[in-house]
């Protein structure tokens, strides 16, 4: 009876080694895929750079030149929009959120390209485009808060009103450049101003208030 139970206990402990390094290989796998995609985006922001110095450098500024630095510009952006959204790729109930940011980057990329480069775009294309860049980077800047992981409720509290602010405020955005000919009164941008403030005003307390609420518990 006794030896039974020494080789039950001997084959749990085995089963829970065997979990345990099996979860430390998956975490090593998805810390290698991040590393991985975050060094592809460097990488591409390097190529694209480099192409912007050669053709300040080397070449003259005509027509060509300027769609080759708008093309540069453009590639940095999106670049930068996919790595803040890749930093919470690997977060619990936050890798929808990352791929749809991410998702988002590259539309706007492609879209942004085609206005460069192909003459005769419609309206309708102008506004879709102005539509997928507000997307985009209000899903990357709603990533770059989702990064604080404070358990303080007033901090949860303000990541959530920040948000929800962003989330107006790239509504008011699509409004505008659908229906600008529809809005006579001043007001309107007045509203996008205000919300616009209040964003930024939740972007600069968020972390600050974390970093102080961790100093007072130190």
């Amino acid at each position: 009876m006794s030896s039974e139970f020494s080789f039950a206990i001997n084959n749990f402990d085995i089963n829970n080694q065997i979990l345990i390094a099996m979860n430390q290989t998956i975490s090593a796998e998805k810390n290698h895929l991040k590393l991985l995609f975050i060094k592809s985006f460097v990488a591409c922001l390097g190529v694209a750079a480099l192409a912007g110095i050669v053709t300040l450098l080397i070449g003259k500024m005509g027509e060509i030149e300027e769609k080759i630095l708008l093309t540069t510009c453009s590639i940095g952006v999106t670049c930068l929009l996919g790595l803040c959204c890749s930093l919470v790729i690997l977060r619990p109930g936050l890798k929808s959120l990352s791929q749809a940011g991410i998702g988002f980057a590259i539309l706007s990329l492609i879209l942004t390209l085609i206005a460069i480069w192909v003459e005769g775009k419609s309206e309708i294309f102008e506004k879709s485009l102005g539509s997928v860049l507000v997307i985009a980077v209000s899903l990357a800047h709603t990533c770059l808060l989702m990064l604080n992981d404070s358990t303080k409720p007033v901090i949860k509290r303000l990541i959530t009103a920040t948000i929800f602010c962003i989330t107006i405020l790239a509504l008011q955005f699509i409004i505008l450049f659908w229906f600008h000919e529809q809005i006579k009164s001043d007001f309107y941008v007045r509203m996008i101003g205000v919300v616009a403030i209040l964003d930024a005003l939740g972007t600069i307390v968020i972390p600050i208030w974390s970093k102080t609420k961790k100093m007072e518990e130190a």
